[in-house]
């Protein structure tokens, strides 16, 4: 079998400023073969094809090379022990595999060790021999010295604190007009702004407005009053349940006094374990959020459905028309102690 190129958790730009090739394939039926490059990832039903996608048809134009793009589901990859070894294929795309993974197929020469091609990657390799930054090449080489995927290098704290919650300003501006205001949510529309500070009780009491009323332009049925992806490493519901004082992450472990803490065993978890059970009975939590990737969330946000979500950024949720609908809260205010809570997640 030839060797393939893995990106592991890859940016988009990979493509264009370190291996220089891209989409120019349309979706369809069409012979794989016939392409300059063939490259597997994985993609629900409900996500766009990427051989349509416009910033994928430009790099094509800019490059003059051609990728095909396959897929399989999450269910298809994770059930496959060996997706190296699928015929046809030239580079996996957010492949997931681990250190140790990538060394044995590497060691076994069924993937490209990406440093033998450093003079044709510049701007790549700039960054490898920055003197200041050796921690980024030490974090990419296997134990043999050689590098085997691109992963993405994110300094922003993202991967901190990947929970920021919005709300849909133009849903509270319709209760606010119809009178529907719940009980003790005293807003105006002139509130509405980025840093909104809201009690965890007036929060859910617009939730339940969400529910509970029509909302002009979105069909009921797929009205969502909050959405998030239970478990995923950004837009879960970690902060909620921090909200009650417990500094949670989807590891359910952290730092408190300088002591490993295991916050399942604090009674404020299962306070708040009980309150989302109640919010999930009253239809302001879906089934959905429990069960949905994270492919399936962004897909599904595009038409502004959701009253409210979790995510890092509003950009990748909702479309580009219905970005202004939304705003940034801060972090629900506990009604017990008045205090905010944030999780801070053990990701790299």
């Amino acid at each position: 079998m030839k060797k393939i190129i893995i990106g592991v958790l890859a940016v988009v730009i990979w493509f264009a400023t370190v291996i220089g090739y891209t989409v120019a394939a349309t979706s369809g039926d069409e012979d794989a073969d016939e392409h300059d490059f063939t490259v597997l990832t994985v993609k629900e039903e409900t996500v766009k094809d990427y051989n349509t996608m416009p910033v994928f048809t430009e790099l094509a134009r800019a490059t003059g090379k051609d990728v095909y793009w396959t897929y399989n589901t999450s269910n298809q990859y994770s059930n496959n022990i060996d997706p190296v070894s699928i015929k046809g294929i030239d580079a996996i795309y957010h492949a997931g595999f681990s250190n140790l993974k990538l060394y044995n197929y590497g060691r076994r020469g069924k993937i490209v060790a990406i440093d033998n091609y450093m003079d044709s990657m510049p701007n790549f390799k700039r960054i490898l021999e920055n003197p200041l930054r050796q921690d980024i090449r030490q974090a990419l080489e296997s134990p043999d010295g050689h590098i085997y995927s691109l992963p993405r290098i994110e300094e922003m704290g993202l991967k901190a604190y990947p929970n920021l919650l919005f709300l849909n300003k133009e849903w509270v501006k319709q209760l606010i007009n119809q009178n529907n205001m719940p009980d003790g949510v005293n807003l105006k529309e002139q509130d509405l702004q980025d840093g909104l500070k809201l009690k965890r009780s007036e929060f859910k009491a617009i939730l339940q407005k969400f529910n509970e009323v029509n909302i002009a332009g979105v069909d009921a049925k797929n009205k969502v009053p909050l959405a998030f992806v239970s478990g995923n490493w950004q837009g879960n519901e970690s902060d909620l349940i921090a909200s009650f004082g417990v500094p949670e992450n989807r590891e359910h472990k952290t730092i408190v006094n300088d002591k490993v803490t295991f916050t399942i065993e604090d009674e404020n978890w299962f306070n708040a374990i009980r309150e989302m059970n109640d919010w999930y009975n009253r239809g302001l939590i879906r089934s959905s959020a429990f069960s949905q990737t994270q492919d399936e969330f962004l897909a599904k946000g595009q038409d502004g459905r959701y009253g409210a979500f979790y995510w890092w950024e509003k950009e990748t949720v909702v479309a580009k028309d219905r970005q202004d609908d939304y705003i940034v809260l801060q972090p629900l205010l506990d009604d017990a102690t008045n205090k905010q809570y944030v999780g801070l997640s053990n990701e790299q």
